[in-house]
């Protein structure tokens, strides 16, 4: 058609980050609020997990006492996700055979998984819908970490000892090491 013009919209999708103003005193930000170094605290995200989300964390620095998953708003922030009833994480300490990781929500159990090295990547699915968390270890599955999952979460990280453990997080910003479950998208 004459005088037409074809219209093309851009969609900039803006993923969440580590939020600054929602973590722990031991923890300090950079590379754009997605690498934290971390001592004896917990930081969140900046978006709540609606749907069903997913999203890794790269192991930097000092892979002893990580931990990784979802928290309410309120979460204890000085300690390790899971010891409140407001934080669920799955906790990977290196030590132990096999059962080297646990899941912590005011309490915990064991799960098989294998010691983190520098390098490593854990991917965490989540699906608002069922409470259900999902954790990934370098692209193959550990397991379902917990089911029943209340209220309005976010994904969070955080390190148990005073060893600056470094962590970066991607929320879906970069391509993921691994494949994310169907139907499951990054944090935006």
């Amino acid at each position: 058609m004459a005088g037409s013009a074809d219209i093309m919209w851009a969609t900039t999708i803006t993923y969440s980050t580590l939020d600054p103003s929602n973590k722990g005193g031991g923890v300090t930000l950079s590379n754009g609020n997605l690498t934290a170094v971390i001592n004896i605290s917990t930081v969140l995200g900046t978006v709540a997990l609606v749907g069903k989300k997913y999203f890794e964390v790269k192991i930097d620095f000092s892979p002893y006492f990580s931990c990784f998953g979802v928290a309410n708003n309120g979460v204890t922030l000085g300690n390790l996700l899971g010891v409140d009833l407001l934080g669920w994480g799955l906790y990977i300490t290196n030590f132990g055979t096999p059962s080297q990781g646990s899941f912590h929500n005011n309490g915990g159990g064991a799960i098989n998984s294998n010691g983190l090295n520098v390098g490593d990547v854990i991917g965490i699915a989540y699906d608002s819908s069922t409470g259900g968390m999902d954790a990934y270890q370098n692209g193959k599955l550990i397991g379902t970490v917990f089911t029943g999952i209340t209220g309005t979460v976010y994904p969070a990280i955080s390190s148990a000892v005073a060893n600056s453990t470094q962590l970066t997080i991607n929320l879906g910003q970069n391509p993921f090491f691994g494949i994310p479950p169907a139907g499951y998208t990054g944090v935006y």
